[in-house]
């Protein structure tokens, strides 16, 4: 088993909520319906919603009031290239295929992702970022929720530079039971973040 990789008390328990409703729902996938809307709320300020529509990149359907807070941009309609530097964008693309090439059409893609932001003040801020997949709509389409979240505090009026640079990925089979590593790593400085 790999060590748990996750550096937000959020982020574990954005993960603990997904694969919870999955399993009580007893789905592959759940659809978005079976999370009640008070468990998504204090996720809310933090998630975007993505169409997975088979075309890359995927647009932004939503982008939570705190990322555009953060941000100081609202991504809803942009792709998500419109959030990570070109090498970020590549790499992610890349990655992507390359893990549904290796294990077929019917996997149900996960992606946790650590990386770095700069900060209208000029200091890098490292971001945690979690996305699995959810079922909406008739006829019904996979489409993914992304929970981001800085792991540091950002200073009185200072917001994010939307340019992503990712350091440490994984791509995973949501379908299968939870990875080891997507569990709160405990050498982490997990004190809930303030946002």
């Amino acid at each position: 088993m790999t060590s748990p990789l996750l550096q937000s008390i959020q982020t574990a328990a954005f993960a603990d909520l997904w694969y919870e409703r999955r399993d009580h729902a007893s789905r592959v996938v759940p659809l978005m319906k079976d999370f009640e809307l008070e468990a998504l709320l204090p996720f809310f300020p933090l998630m975007a919603l993505l169409n997975l529509d088979g075309q890359l990149p995927s647009t932004y359907r939503l982008w939570g009031t705190k990322l555009q807070e953060i941000f100081g941009v609202d991504l809803t309609g942009k792709t998500v290239l419109d959030m990570a530097d070109p090498d970020t964008g590549s790499r992610m693309f890349a990655e992507i295929e390359a893990f549904l090439a290796a294990h077929g059409p019917d996997v149900v893609v996960g992606r946790w992702a650590e990386g770095l932001l700069r900060t209208t003040s000029g200091r890098e801020l490292r971001v945690e970022s979690l996305g699995l997949p959810y079922i909406e709509g008739v006829p019904p389409v996979t489409r993914r929720m992304l929970f981001a979240i800085p792991l540091e505090t950002l200073a009185f009026g200072e917001t994010l530079a939307p340019q992503l640079s990712e350091t440490q990925t994984r791509v995973f089979d949501a379908r299968k039971g939870r990875p080891g590593w997507l569990h709160l790593d405990p050498h982490s400085n997990a004190a809930e973040i303030k946002i």
